[in-house]
């Protein structure tokens, strides 16, 4: 599997950028998920995940711990290049996506609270000090 930056939605990031969307592509060209980081609101938040999908054909095959493992490595060169002294990367997940939450808790990070609508909670978000 490799990660790539789909070319037509700009140039490649410097390499202490967040960039995105990046792709995740199998030898044989089947794309097999998609992740996606910016800055994140705040200035204690570090980066954030703006999309992380897995087609549901390449699932727990580790397509998704790979490309968290990438999306931590980008956060942390790209706190590093700007000077912070902690990376931090957040991850928002909608509440029905069990597997995603599990994923997530497997690989260290800590629910956080969340947001919702009208008393009812939509999206929690976890994070994990890198």
């Amino acid at each position: 599997m490799k990660l790539g930056l789909r070319a037509r939605w700009g140039s490649l990031p410097p390499p202490a950028g967040l960039g995105g969307p990046w792709v995740a592509v199998r030898g044989s060209g089947d794309v097999c998920g998609v992740l996606a980081l910016a800055p994140g609101a705040t200035a204690g938040e570090g980066a954030r995940v703006t999309r992380l999908s897995v087609s549901r054909w390449h699932r727990r095959r580790g397509v998704g711990r790979r490309l968290l493992a990438f999306a931590e490595a980008r956060a942390r060169a790209w706190a590093g290049g700007s000077g912070t002294p902690q990376a931090r990367l957040v991850v928002p997940v909608a509440v029905a996506a069990w597997g995603a939450a599990g994923l997530l808790e497997g690989c260290g990070y800590q629910a956080q609270g969340g947001w919702g609508c009208m008393g009812y909670a939509l999206v929690r978000e976890f994070s994990k000090d890198l």
